[in-house]
């Protein structure tokens, strides 16, 4: 008997506005689902119809609008009420006027009272590892809507089989119960550059880059000291730091650059538009991470694929996705990092033995053909 075709419904309320990680990794898996998805072996749906679930209609990328059916409140207080606040109270009154098969949740939590299946997609477990990173109401919330969409969910997707086992100890959670398929990034956008470029994305001085959230787990006070400590042959480059402070109490990353005299060659953004995100891996003289908890790190991949050098700490994440293939520093002393930084900047330009292998391991057709078999599984 053949199955009838299913309907999946995606919460995509971490792609309006300016987006993060979560934004990133929910488009990248839409951009396949919704375009001409390769058969694989890794998938058990041969087709199906989307339903796109937002906060706010204006707020949705455009190519979501013009490949899917988008349903959105109309209720404007439900869309002022915050993600949780939407997902969980103006969510599941969309599910039942608008009835799907099975609803992927990318952002940890699912509507807890909605009937619908749903697959929940558990990134890390920082906020269970690290709760001093968020305010204490925010770790509850955090720590409550995970734990119990881990209990209630169809199913779970994580990212990397490190935040597998995490889920594993920590939720008391099946391995059956749980895909891991990795994360992956568009390949026609995220490329190495084919012609020399110039630098107005970041800087008009050539430059060295952090990408991500500035969180205390990252090290930012490590990498701008480092950073400061480097040979005099690259007094000549600044230090671009991307993202949004989130510290806790909040960190001044400027203060600490001017006491290791280096603050007017650290510039921060708060945001990046995509292209000028493109622009700055393609132009980096390195990329640094001294993250010590990441689910998978997807800016790693992103410079990678971009063929910017790039230099990682030597993480349980990071040596399940890049050891051999990348530099890592074992330590966040200064010292240490301040030496790595300058052994893994010098590596010849033309080296792209990391982007094949990134190109061969992360496979964006692939990984997002195993998440939608999964989906509909649980239908």
């Amino acid at each position: 008997m053949t199955r009838s075709r299913l309907t999946i419904g995606v919460d995509i309320s971490e792609t309006e506005g300016n987006m993060t990680g979560v934004g990133r990794y929910t488009m990248d898996l839409l951009k396949v689902w919704l375009g001409p998805l390769a058969q694989s072996d890794a998938s058990s749906c041969e087709s199906a119809d989307f339903v796109l679930f937002a906060r706010d209609h204006d707020r949705v990328p455009r190519a979501l609008h013009d490949s899917a059916k988008v349903v959105a409140s109309t209720d404007g207080s439900t869309s002022n009420r915050g993600v949780v606040g939407w997902q969980q109270l103006a969510l599941p009154g969309l599910l039942r006027k608008n009835p799907v098969d099975v609803l992927f949740c990318p952002a940890y939590a699912i509507p807890l009272i909605s009937k619908t299946p749903a697959v929940v997609a558990l990134h890390d477990l920082s906020f269970e590892r690290d709760p001093s990173a968020f305010s204490r109401k925010e770790a509850l919330r955090r720590r409550f809507l995970a734990r119990r969409s881990a209990r209630k969910a169809a199913g779970i997707v994580t990212i990397s089989n490190f935040s597998r086992s995490e889920i594993e100890a920590l939720y008391r959670v099946d391995r059956e119960r749980i895909l891991m398929a990795y994360p992956s990034c568009d390949r026609s956008v995220f490329k190495p550059r084919e012609v020399t470029m110039g630098r107005s994305a970041g800087s008009e001085k050539p430059y060295f880059l952090s990408v991500g959230t500035l969180l205390e787990r990252r090290h930012l006070d490590v990498l701008i000291r480092s950073f400061a400590a480097l040979e005099p042959q690259y007094r000549d480059h600044d230090l671009v730091i991307v993202g949004g402070n989130q510290t806790r109490p909040q960190i001044d990353f400027a203060a600490i650059a001017h006491a290791a005299g280096v603050g007017d060659r650290v510039r921060f953004h708060s945001h990046v538009s995509e292209q000028e995100l493109v622009d700055l891996y393609q132009n980096t003289t390195l990329l640094v991470s001294l993250s010590s908890y990441e689910g998978f790190g997807l800016p790693v991949l992103e410079a990678v694929c971009c063929g910017a050098p790039t230099l990682v700490l030597g993480t349980p994440v990071y040596r399940e996705l890049w050891s051999g293939h990348l530099p890592m520093v074992e330590t966040t002393e200064v010292e240490a990092v301040t030496a790595a930084m300058h052994a893994a900047a010098g590596r010849p330009p033309d080296d792209d033995r990391e982007l094949t292998f990134a190109l061969n391991r992360f496979d964006q057709q692939f990984e997002a053909a195993k998440v939608l078999g999964f989906l509909c599984s649980h239908a």
